[in-house]
């Protein structure tokens, strides 16, 4: 969530907006955004979902399949970057 909340923040910041615009824009409050920003685990995930798409972020799943069709997580931080665009 700490990566997740980064990637919103500069976003926000890349298009120059304050914590209360975005949620103003999505119809939260303020203290929601500052959780998602700071890695809060306990937020709304449509609150996720609509604050990545006024941003224009995009979420892939961080898992791969092996030869035998098995889902296999990705161990460390550095294999799961590139998760959001």
């Amino acid at each position: 969530m700490a990566l997740l909340g980064k990637a919103i923040r500069a976003g926000r910041t890349a298009r120059g907006w304050k914590q209360d615009e975005l949620a103003a824009r999505i119809g939260v409050s303020k203290k929601t955004i500052m959780k998602i920003e700071g890695g809060d685990a306990n937020v709304t995930f449509i609150h996720i979902i609509k604050l990545l798409d006024i941003l224009g972020l995009h979420l892939t799943l961080a898992h791969t399949f092996n030869a035998e069709g098995s889902v296999r997580s990705t161990d460390s931080v550095e294999e799961q970057d590139g998760w959001f665009e």
